[in-house]
């Protein structure tokens, strides 16, 4: 036995360890998130920019079922925060500021459910509301 140990060469007796593969970023947005919230004010001044009304769209099962999909994730994850808004009115008789309102969102880290490519997450700090805008141009060119 102690010859055998003999007659290995000293790459294999300490072998280099080879790093291990990055892993693949995902294609898709399911169960990804971001922290991404613009001013809803400032964007909805900006040509083709809407505030989606939180209706399921879609013209086949298909679509109806990705539409709603994004629908109600964007509503649940925003639910937390949007309760966070709503006491910070019961308490200080306003809405919070934008700024105030991306604080709170580090403070907790809080993040939403990420949307498609075409559609971003506003704050609107004369409503407190936490909305959906859409870039109609961008939709209409696709990706």
């Amino acid at each position: 036995m102690p010859e055998a140990a003999a007659t290995e060469t000293p790459a294999e007796a300490n072998p280099v360890e080879e790093p291990a593969p990055e892993p693949k970023p995902k294609k898709g947005v399911i169960h990804q998130t971001t922290d991404e919230v613009v001013d809803a004010k400032e964007w909805l001044q900006k040509q083709g920019i809407e505030a989606r009304d939180g209706k399921i769209e879609g013209v086949d099962p298909f679509s109806q079922a990705a539409s709603g999909y994004f629908t109600l994730a964007a509503r649940a994850s925003t639910l937390g925060l949007q309760q966070q808004v709503q006491h910070y009115k019961a308490l200080n008789d306003k809405f919070p500021s934008y700024k105030e309102f991306m604080q709170m969102m580090r403070d907790n880290r809080i993040e939403f459910t990420k949307l498609r490519w075409y559609e971003i997450y506003g704050y609107n700090e004369d409503t407190g509301k936490i909305l959906v805008l859409v870039d109609t141009v961008a939709k209409e060119e696709g990706p």
